[in-house]
């Protein structure tokens, strides 16, 4: 079945012209909506309203970010379903970093890439797994190699896991999709 979906490549808003995420977002009438914001340098920023499953597709020589404002968004990342987890602070844990995106593999559940922000939405860190080969014991799993990079520090934190122990049982809920979010919070 093919999604329905409406680009509009106008550009909405200048520069620094405040932008009203919400208000467009009840204006977008379809399933799928995809409208251009504004530019930042050579690169145009989107809102997209997105509403069930949408087909699959590449940019070979395009990126594409996305920050989920409301909801969960599963993508297809080379061969992989991952869930898209946004996460916050409390309010009673002091950290340093203001937001974390987490890309956890479905089948796995396994954390394959996080970014944690600063204030500001500023990047800081970008955590990526290597999953060849995958550590499994008693139902969890773990990456094999795990880096650690600081844009703004400019560093590279390696780590090789060599073994994976167990020790007891964990509540298989943890695994559970609807779980993930909650123990971010």
């Amino acid at each position: 079945m093919k999604t329905p979906y409406t680009i509009h490549s106008d550009v909405k808003f200048k520069a620094l012209e405040l932008i009203d995420v919400k208000a467009l977002e009840r204006a977008a009438k379809e399933q799928w909506s995809n409208q251009t914001l504004c530019e930042v340098n050579d690169s145009v920023v989107r809102l997209g309203v997105l509403k069930g499953e949408f087909h699959w597709h590449k940019h070979d020589r395009e990126d594409e970010f996305f920050y989920v404002v409301e909801g969960r968004f599963y993508i297809d990342l080379e061969g992989r379903t991952v869930y898209v987890v946004s996460s916050k602070p409390s309010e009673a844990n002091t950290s340093a970093y203001t937001k974390v995106l987490s890309y956890v593999d479905k089948k796995t559940c396994v954390v394959l890439k996080s970014e944690s922000f600063e204030v500001g939405d500023r990047l800081r860190k970008v955590l990526t797994a290597k999953l060849e080969p995958m550590y499994t014991e008693k139902g969890v799993n773990a990456p094999a190699e795990v880096e650690m990079n600081d844009v703004r520090d400019q560093t590279r934190t390696l780590v090789a896991i060599e073994d994976l122990e167990v020790d007891g049982q964990i509540d298989s809920r943890s695994f559970e999709v609807s779980e993930l979010g909650r123990h971010c919070r």
